[in-house]
């Protein structure tokens, strides 16, 4: 998939617009708009295995292991909204993004559980820790004692009795806006 000169063009003028940092939320969404209308963002439900961290979030920080595990403490405790989320993702753009999730989850102890990076469709840009989370519970991952464990491990099937919705959104996965992998090589900046 190419981008042509008139979704650069436009594109482009958007950014523009909002280079000085005035008005971040309107030009992300007129971007995203821009994207929509071209066919380059597309929304689809997928699996949290299919799902990674682009390398451009949190500067190339990525996720914090810790992070993934308070925030499932967070959530079991105040419940799991589907509509507070607001999933945002990249297609994958080629082997360096792969290694980059594979040497995030292998350096997290185990925290992060497994991967096969080889199973990647998207990586995220937004909600990273809470597809994260997802991934954690239906990998089982080591966490403190807790409502949704079991030995220790986290467990689909207590998830389900103690939050539904939770249990939902580690099954089936978040629908995820996904902007194509040209206008990530192309506009690097528009990913941060």
């Amino acid at each position: 998939m190419t981008l042509s000169t008139e979704v650069c063009v436009e594109l482009e003028k958007v950014l523009a617009a909002g280079a000085d940092g005035d008005k971040l939320v309107k030009t992300v969404q007129e971007a995203m708009n821009v994207l929509r209308r071209n066919n380059l963002l597309t929304r689809m439900k997928l699996a949290p295995e299919l799902v990674g961290v682009h390398p451009s979030n949190r500067d190339g920080y990525g996720i914090s292991p810790v992070d993934v595990h308070d925030l499932i403490d967070s959530i079991i405790d105040v419940g799991f909204i589907m509509d507070r989320v607001s999933a945002i993702g990249v297609e994958v753009e080629g082997p360096a993004v792969r290694e980059f999730n594979r040497k995030l989850v292998d350096s997290s102890g185990g925290l992060l559980g497994q991967m096969d990076e080889n199973l990647l469709k998207v990586t995220s840009i937004s909600s990273s820790h809470t597809n994260f989370a997802l991934r954690c519970f239906k990998g089982g991952v080591l966490h403190q004692d807790g409502a949704a464990t079991h030995d220790g491990r986290l467990s689909m099937q207590i998830l389900e009795k103690v939050d539904p919705a939770f249990y939902a959104a580690a099954s089936e996965g978040l629908t995820w806006e996904v902007i194509a992998a040209p206008v990530a090589a192309r506009y690097p900046d528009l990913l941060g």
